[in-house]
C-alpha cells in the first residue's frame, strides 16, 4: 500500500501518463494566424502608441496579454470531458447568446 493510497483511498489512481489526442494541423494553423494577428497588430499601432502613450509596444503587450489568457483558458477547457459539452452544449450555447 503506497503513501497515496493512504492519503486518498476513495479517489481513482492517477493515470500515469496523461493521453492527449490534439488535432495538430489545427493547432499549427492557430499559432500561425495568431502569430501573423501579432505581427499585424505590431506594424498598425507602433506609431500611433508611440505619439499617444510613449511607449512604441503599448498596444502589442496587451494584445500578448490577451493571447496569454485565451491561451490558459484554452488550455484548461481542453481538459473538460467532450461527454460535458455534448451535454451542455445547447444550454452554453444560450446563455451566450443571451450575453451578445
Amino acid at each position: 500500500m503506497s503513501i497515496v493510497d493512504t492519503i486518498r483511498p476513495w479517489a481513482a489512481p492517477l493515470p500515469r501518463q496523461l493521453s492527449l489526442s490534439l488535432n495538430w494541423p489545427l493547432l499549427i494553423t492557430t499559432l500561425v494566424l495568431l502569430s501573423i494577428g501579432l505581427i499585424m497588430v505590431a506594424s498598425a499601432s507602433i506609431d500611433f502608441a508611440a505619439t499617444n502613450y510613449n511607449d512604441p509596444w503599448f498596444f502589442v503587450r496587451r494584445h500578448l496579454l490577451y493571447l496569454a489568457i485565451s491561451a490558459g483558458a484554452a488550455a484548461i477547457i481542453l481538459f473538460i470531458p467532450t461527454i460535458f459539452w455534448r451535454k451542455y452544449g445547447w444550454l452554453l450555447f444560450f446563455v451566450a447568446l443571451f450575453f451578445l
